[in-house]
């Protein structure tokens, strides 16, 4: 059905809702409940809704007899009440049931001065006044109780960047990776407020707005990783959304939704022998071991920055453990010289194993007014220091030149270098293809032309 109707189609209590003037008005369709595709139903509803808004607007009467239920009022129509009996059961009810939305979070402007319109309040209620409408049905909707109530995208939005916060300080996140997840969400947010200014609610995201969105990102990107990074965010948070509940179904297949081609760019950036051996010849101690360690083992600067000395065989030189950014396992055979220089530098403390020169972390993120800012001492200090030698490629570079010369020799062991390929490989064969990986970066000391030790 369209979403350009007035009504949202609530799905945990089976019914439309209209919020006006600050309250949530909830009506069912006519007979058997269709959904939210059923026509005909949303049709009768929004013309229940039509009525009480001439009431609510105070241009004609109220249709219908108050009751009340203790959680809300239950509005009776008026032409269903039987003269002779008093009441008869309607088969519409009508609910305005504040306490059990939370508040709204929009600003809503001040309805017009005018006088109340009077409302017949019988002497004697009925019994199924109190017990019929709405308002007893949403009770399994209550907040912490079933399923979840809100249906607001900013609400959603900020529920699911405090879940991931609360996965960077269980040290299950990086910093850096929920700073991307709250900026392309951000993003998401903005595109709707300039092209779907009354799309408030997460029912009113259909698989056009997806697909305008989609197209809206690529011709906006300036590369095929941001634009990627943007959708994959999002399905990422619509598929939560599933997952928790708060969408019956996604509104299209996102499994695609994140695929992207390559949008051009710039070449990818790498070192040449000569480039290595200029900044290693010029480089202090600690610039050595930096580039020992982004080189022969394909570290990120963060992934030196988290390293822990438990982390490490001293005996062997064989280094293991998780990447950072997508917890896939890690191995490398650190050369003799890296080893080396490594036992000479590490932190007495351990953890982590490699520090600035006044004790504190190579890499660290922290929200600062809303924003993720990172202060990365390793890219900070290469920067100025590549611009000394002459050099242009950046420090992530180093573990490109390290996957290239891999896949010159052993292409089918460039994954495992980069860490991208030990998950659903049985334990056998990742050992088989690590002993060859560590074979070949043998000889990528060799060819950048590092000492032995």
């Amino acid at each position: 059905m369209p979403r350009r109707y007035e009504l949202t189609w609530v799905k945990h209590a089976r019914k439309w809702r209209k919020r006006y003037l600050g309250t949530d008005w909830y009506f069912p369709s006519d007979g058997e409940c269709g959904g939210k595709k059923d026509t005909a139903g949303y049709r009768f509803a929004l013309a229940e809704w039509n009525r009480v808004k001439l009431w609510l607007d105070g241009l004609e009467p109220c249709p219908y007899l108050n009751g009340e239920t203790g959680r809300g009022r239950v509005l009776i129509p008026a032409e269903r009440m039987n003269d002779d009996f008093g009441y008869a059961q309607p088969p519409l009810v009508m609910t305005s049931v504040a306490s059990v939305r939370k508040p709204s979070t929009v600003a809503s402007v001040d309805p017009p001065k005018r006088e109340p319109t009077p409302i017949v309040q019988p002497d004697d209620k009925p019994p199924w006044a109190l017990g019929y409408g709405f308002a007893s049905m949403l009770d399994h909707a209550e907040p912490g109780q079933g399923a979840p109530t809100e249906t607001k995208i900013s609400a959603l939005i900020e529920e699911y960047l405090n879940r991931r916060l609360r996965e960077v300080h269980a040290d299950e996140l990086s910093m850096q990776m929920y700073g991307e997840d709250k900026r392309y969400l951000t993003y998401f947010q903005d595109f709707l407020i300039g092209h779907y200014l009354d799309c408030i609610d997460i029912d009113l995201v259909t698989a056009s707005v997806l697909s305008h969105y989609r197209a809206h990102a690529q011709e906006e990107a300036k590369s095929g990783r941001t634009l990627k990074k943007r959708l994959a965010t999002l399905s990422k948070w619509m598929h939560w959304l599933a997952d928790e509940n708060y969408l019956e179904a996604l509104p299209k297949d996102m499994t695609r939704y994140a695929k992207v081609k390559s949008l051009g760019g710039g070449p990818k950036e790498f070192f040449t022998v000569d480039q290595v051996k200029r900044l290693y010849a010029a480089a202090n101690e600690r610039m050595k071991l930096w580039i020992l360690l982004g080189l022969n083992a394909g570290l990120t600067q963060r992934e030196i920055a988290t390293l822990e000395a438990s982390m490490i065989n001293w005996e062997t030189g064989v280094l293991e453990r998780p990447r950072n950014k997508t917890g896939e396992l890690t191995r490398a055979k650190l050369w003799p010289v890296t080893l080396s220089k490594l036992k000479q530098q590490r932190s007495p403390n351990g953890s982590p194993l490699l520090v600035t020169a006044s004790g504190q972390p190579l890499v660290v993120d922290r929200e600062v007014d809303g924003k993720v800012s990172r202060t990365d001492t390793i890219g900070n200090r290469f920067n100025k220091f590549r611009v000394n030698v002459g050099v242009s490629p950046p420090f992530k570079a180093f573990r490109k030149t390290g996957a290239d010369f891999i896949e010159e020799r052993q292409p089918e062991l460039t994954s495992f270098y980069l860490s991208h390929a030990t998950q659903g490989t049985k334990t056998y064969y990742v050992r088989q293809h690590f002993d060859r990986l560590f074979e070949v970066t043998d000889g990528m000391r060799e060819h950048f032309g590092f000492p032995d030790a």
